[in-house]
């Protein structure tokens, strides 16, 4: 069948000739189908969940959900930074902390032909899952993955993160603490990727404020290395008594039960831990409800981006959009005991990584969209190489404020601060004062 200017030269303009045409045609006009892999440390490597994952993947599920939809509800441009006809599709992964995981999950990917893959949280698994995918070109979206070493583009070529590097942010980190006058430090990190270049940007950044600082590193719990107790002495033979956590979950309670049994908790000491997204706060965890007392010197540092604000005001935030939502349309087979109290309980308080994950599917979603109408069409290589092209050059004010990619490194541009939030006042945010931290 010829073009629709060849049918109406040789005088076959019928209406019937017009059906057979638009017919032939139809294939052309299917929907624009993109798909994306996606990776949340649902579980530890033991197998264990982490709760406080699960409201995490059901943003990436909402997010998916919404821009099939067209929903403007956390996105206001999103009908604009989608075609008519495009649909998303997921597979959803537990990355179980497991770098291993990064890998499998990749090859698997590549094979099905996923457009973009979306992970992971933990700077260790972004690594594997980067360098595998960057074997035939995939680009992949980390929503919360900080280390340094990620920006090393020679090995991460595809990875783009919807978080500055953390050498930034331990600037701002450091600043803080000096703030108060403290001009020592205690570093206590998990021997990973991530902690380990973020000890070593805080004590670079410490000694050009003139801060002494002393590290000490422990391996994760069943680790042949150096345990926690261990490390715990170490900073207590240093004399440390202001000492910064770079730890995960799993590593919150002991540290602390460690501290205690060392007489390190409480008055005199002040333990600082920075961004340890998961850790959760005494009236949650059974494990440090009798250590309730000794916290007043405990503090959660928290990163806080200064984007411009969003349009809507008041601001919409995924927590309350995640609580209405009707769970059963959000279930998925990793999220079987997903209920909607769960959902409701980050209402009350914050889900950083909820935002950034559902941003982060977004961008892969604009990222496939702008590359498919890109002209003259792109193949292969040459295929990804646009992608990552477009996706870098996504702009939109999104759940987790505006976004904006830097076109070489990847990283989110976006200004920092930090917000000090007291443990024993169940995660309040507050300054350490006179009253709080006495020596």
């Amino acid at each position: 069948m010829g073009s629709l200017r060849e049918v109406m030269r040789g005088g076959l303009a019928t209406p019937l000739a017009m059906i057979v045409l638009l017919l032939a045609a139809a294939p052309r006009m299917a929907a624009l189908r993109a798909s994306v892999g996606i990776l949340v440390p649902l579980h530890s490597q033991g197998g264990e969940p982490w709760l406080d994952m699960r409201p995490v993947a059901a943003a990436a599920i909402l997010a998916v959900r919404h821009i099939n939809q067209r929903n403007s509800t956390l996105v206001p441009d999103m009908e604009a930074l989608l075609p008519p006809d495009f649909v998303l599709e997921y597979d959803l992964q537990s990355s179980m902390l497991d770098p291993a995981i990064g890998v499998a999950s990749a090859l698997q990917w590549q094979q099905e032909g996923r457009h973009v893959l979306v992970g992971s949280f933990e700077s260790a698994v972004t690594a594997t899952l980067a360098l595998t995918a960057s074997i035939d070109g995939t680009p992949v979206v980390s929503w919360a993955s900080s280390s340094p070493a990620l920006s090393a583009k020679d090995q991460y070529p595809t990875l783009s993160r919807l978080v500055p590097s953390d050498w930034a942010y331990a600037a701002e980190v450091i600043r803080s603490i000096a703030s108060f006058g403290w001009r020592n430090l205690g570093i206590i990190y998990i021997d990973d990727i991530w902690a380990r270049d973020f000890a070593l940007a805080c004590a670079e950044h410490g000694a050009s404020l003139g801060m002494g600082t002393s590290s000490s590193a422990f391996t994760s719990s069943g680790g042949s290395g150096k345990s926690i107790s261990s490390a715990v002495a170490s900073l207590q033979h240093a004399q440390e008594r202001v000492i910064l956590c770079l730890v995960q979950e799993a590593d919150f309670a002991p540290l602390l039960r460690a501290a205690a049994d060392r007489r390190m908790l409480g008055r005199g000491h002040a333990w600082l831990l920075v961004d340890s997204a998961a850790v959760v706060s005494p009236a949650r965890n059974k494990l440090l409800a009798d250590l309730t007392p000794l916290l007043v010197g405990t503090f959660w540092l928290r990163r806080d981006f200064e984007h411009q604000p969003r349009m809507e005001s008041p601001p919409v935030r995924i927590e309350h959009v995640l609580a209405a939502e009707p769970v059963s349309h959000l279930g998925h087979g990793l999220l079987p005991d997903l209920t909607s109290g769960e959902l409701a309980s980050t209402s009350a308080g914050r889900c950083d990584a909820c935002a950034l994950i559902y941003d982060a599917v977004v961008v892969a979603a604009a990222g496939v969209a702008q590359a498919a109408a890109s002209e003259p069409a792109a193949e292969g290589r040459e295929a990804k190489e646009e992608l990552l092209r477009r996706l870098r050059g996504v702009r939109f004010d999104g759940a987790s404020g505006q976004l904006t990619l830097d076109a070489a490194t990847g990283d989110r541009d976006a200004a920092m601060g930090v917000v000090w939030a007291n443990v024993q006042a169940d995660w309040e945010d507050t300054e350490p004062g006179a009253s709080d931290v006495e020596w």
